[in-house]
């Protein structure tokens, strides 16, 4: 999977830039609105600014490494809406911090353009990658490792630093921009444990003996979760 970069623009650096379950679309649906519920914050596919509009999470067709199993389908379900509610809150959070630029009118600086960045490359991987991937394999996890333990390079709060001069009011809100990345890459980090477990356990079983005890919990799903 690539995560690609950002094209060149003025003032921007070019380097900165067989046999399956379907899930349900009813399952989805009690996914999404339990999401939702645990945590009203979140959004899946949209968020306040309406700069995404992308499609719905494709429904999971394979889990081949895991055998295909209900349990293993739903389990990557929950992962999924929760990537996706860790993303949709990361493209909030960078485009609320150039918001702040913007009302001082330092959209020119390194900083900004940096963020600009970030932002349209973390829509395009989600959009056009993360989205309407159906099969979920060993190498799916990999990746998403991956990305989760990169996000910190686009949701950067280095990157959200009011300039020395600007009022006090504005300082404060980008304070706040930076307090929510940071809880966004706490949980990040914290998905990027389950999903490296996930891989362990799979290592450890020998084949064809895939089972309940295949994945460990993610949180806010227990209720729907058979194993939890």
């Amino acid at each position: 999977m690539s995560f690609g970069g950002c094209a060149a623009q003025p003032g921007i650096q070019e380097d900165c830039c067989h046999d399956g379950t379907l899930m349900s679309s009813t399952l989805l649906s009690q996914l999404q609105d339990k999401t939702t519920k645990d945590n009203p914050q979140s959004t899946m596919s949209t968020h306040p600014y309406d700069i995404i509009e992308g499609p719905p999470i494709s429904p999971i067709a394979t889990a081949p490494d895991w055998t295909n199993t209900p349990d293993s389908v739903l389990w990557f379900s929950h992962l999924r809406l929760t990537i996706s509610s860790i993303t949709s809150r990361s493209i909030t959070i960078i485009n609320e911090a150039l918001q702040v630029y913007q009302k001082t009118d330092d959209d020119h600086i390194g900083r900004y353009l940096h963020l600009q960045c970030s932002l349209r490359r973390l829509q395009r991987w989600w959009e056009h990658t993360f989205i309407v991937e159906t099969q979920m394999t060993k190498e799916y996890l990999r990746e998403m490792e991956g990305k989760l333990m990169e996000l910190g390079k686009d949701l950067d709060p280095r990157d959200m630093i009011a300039e020395p001069e600007v009022p006090v009011v504005v300082s404060k809100e980008m304070r706040e921009v930076r307090a929510k990345a940071r809880e966004v890459l706490r949980e990040a980090a914290y998905i990027v444990g389950l999903v490296q477990e996930a891989l362990v356990r799979l290592q450890e079983l020998e084949d064809g003996q895939v089972g309940q005890d295949m994945f460990p919990t993610l949180p806010g799903y227990s209720d729907v979760m058979p194993w939890a």
